[in-house]
């Protein structure tokens, strides 16, 4: 039964029998579901039911989804003859395009000692009334990190959002802005703030916008966080880009090295990749490390230069920081 709010479907049922040469066999009740007209942001799932029809044992090896809007989850991986499982499919319906779309999942099973496939397939017809831009996150940071999330409602009575949760204390929201703009949609802005507690590694988190609307009472928003070891010594600017005009010097850029603890910096050596880099290093201003970076262009070649210059740091901790250099002159 389709869980998506919508009205109820009528759906074909389709034998999918394995091509395998063993002894299980994997048949589904339905390997296709029409979920017809859907709003985008509304929940969109299907379970299609399966049974193992043969004397063997299969085993599920792998679902791979269509793409990344799609999630799949199977009751178990291994069945028995005549054991029956499911296969759900769950729609991030905000990410997905209006009108007609479809979603696959390949099913990878292994019958004895042959390795089989079969698939099941959702369509929908998407309307799109609310949109969330991005509807899906990926956030890389190594310190806490803010970034904005655009509702756009296009109907004339919009909706309003009541609460903006995280799924756990790494997320935090609230709406900072609500206007109409020249396209005649209504907007609701929403600050999305990564703690600067998260702990490292590759966190699943999701933003839940409750809304004052019957329909839309929930707008979710994956987002995945990868949260990096936060560098104890750090450069200013990351990187350095240089231009000169024609018959100019190339100016030159200065790097500053700062502790996140405020501890003094002092810098041991400076390298660069590239001959034509020229470079300088001392020890401030205040508790700061200074590197000097220019460029000889007579010593370039092809008017264009794409190298790094290694900074290595003796206080406070022994490190070693590389930092991107391009130059190009005319």
């Amino acid at each position: 039964m389709l869980r998506n709010m919508v009205a109820p479907i009528a759906v074909a049922i389709v034998a999918l029998v394995a091509t395998s040469k063993g002894q299980g066999q994997l048949r589904f009740l339905e390997r296709a579901a029409d979920a017809g007209e859907v709003k985008s942001g509304l929940p969109l799932s299907h379970r299609f039911r399966f049974a193992n029809a043969g004397p063997g044992t299969i085993e599920v090896m792998e679902l791979r989804a269509s793409c990344g809007c799609l999630t799949s989850k199977l009751s178990q991986r291994v069945y028995k003859a005549g054991e029956e499982g499911a296969i759900q499919l769950d729609v991030n319906t905000l990410s997905q395009p209006p009108g007609a779309n479809t979603w696959r999942v390949q099913i990878g099973y292994r019958d004895g000692d042959q390795i089989s496939q079969a698939s099941v397939e959702l369509t929908a017809r998407l309307v799109i009334e609310i949109s969330v831009t991005p509807a899906a996150m990926t956030i890389f940071a190594d310190s806490a990190v803010s970034h904005e999330i655009i509702v756009a409602d296009r109907r004339e009575k919009p909706l309003s959002i009541i609460q903006a949760r995280g799924s756990s204390s790494k997320v935090h929201a609230q709406v900072t802005e609500q206007f109409r703009d020249v396209l005649a949609r209504w907007i609701r802005k929403v600050r999305v703030e990564i703690a600067g507690d998260c702990p490292d590694g590759r966190h699943e988190e999701v933003l839940t916008l409750y809304t004052d609307d019957p329909l839309y009472r929930e707008l979710q928003v994956p987002i995945t966080i990868v949260k990096r070891p936060q560098e104890r010594v750090t450069a200013t600017p990351r990187q350095v880009s240089l231009s000169a005009g024609l018959g100019r010097a190339v100016p030159s850029r200065i790097v500053l090295i700062r502790d996140r603890d405020n501890q003094q910096v002092a810098v041991a050596s400076v390298r660069a990749d590239d001959p034509a880099i020229v470079i300088s290093f001392a020890t401030g201003p205040g508790l700061t490390g200074t590197v000097k970076i220019s460029v000889d262009r007579s010593r370039m070649k092809d008017g264009a230069l794409r190298s790094a210059v290694h900074v290595e740091i003796r206080e406070p901790v022994p490190h070693i920081i590389t930092i991107p250099v391009t130059c190009t002159v005319e």
